[in-house]
């Protein structure tokens, strides 16, 4: 009898922890159901699309920036010449042995003072002499850069550009060139020569020249102008 009693009371302690369960739920269930209508947490799908939106905004407005135009104002760089630096170097050095041979010429007609030693003394002054004005006559044509102001040049009929050459001892100088009086000559009497600027020569590399439409304006300047 001891036996039936206590299974009868386990039995009964067991309806009464499932029931007291059952109901802590349901009111937990109430409560959250006001909060979304569906009995959890409200979600970030339901309390973003309004913040959402304002972000989206704001990052679109951070990603496109305002237009800007095309070209800034002031001259820019709108040609560069194939190895700059190796020209100017080899210039540089062409010089540099020109003044060495001068300097050093006497000092053999002085260590050996004959015919033969003035000789080759004037032998290499001649030689220095003459490599540096060789290759200065070949180089001077040669245009390092060439410069454009897009802002008040862009829509004239005549623009004028800036064009950087090598002086005698290689250093930079600029020459204010009018498109008009470029001109290229028909027949090839100089090297590293396509152009003319009334009468200075200039080497441009034409591939080279990355705004070819502003190339075309500048070399049909002086026909456009003529008419």
């Amino acid at each position: 009898m001891s036996l039936v009693r206590a299974l009868r009371a386990v039995s009964l302690w067991q309806r009464l922890t499932r029931s007291s369960t059952t109901l802590l739920c349901g009111s937990y269930g109430d409560r959250g159901a006001g909060l979304n209508g569906r009995g959890s947490v409200p979600s970030r799908s339901d309390i973003g699309p309004r913040f959402s939106s304002a972000a989206n905004e704001d990052e679109q407005a951070v990603l496109d920036p305002p237009e800007q135009s095309q070209h800034e104002p002031g001259p820019q760089v709108v040609y560069e010449g194939p190895f700059p630096g190796a020209v100017r170097g080899t210039k540089i050095l062409s010089v540099s042995s020109c003044f060495l041979t001068t300097v050093g010429s006497p000092l053999l007609a002085i260590g050996e003072p004959s015919v033969r030693g003035f000789g080759l003394a004037i032998v290499f002054m001649l030689f220095g002499f003459g490599t540096t004005s060789a290759l200065h006559y070949l180089v001077k044509p040669y245009v390092r850069r060439i410069s454009f102001d897009y802002a008040s040049q862009g829509h004239a009929v005549n623009p004028q550009f800036g064009v950087e050459r090598l002086s005698f001892f290689g250093r930079s100088k600029w020459t204010t060139v009018r498109a008009a009086e470029l001109e290229q000559p028909t027949k090839q009497l100089r090297p590293m020569c396509n152009l003319y600027a009334g009468k200075v020569p200039l080497f441009v590399e034409f591939d080279l020249f990355e705004d070819k439409q502003l190339l075309k304006t500048l070399l049909s300047a002086r026909t456009v102008a003529s008419s």
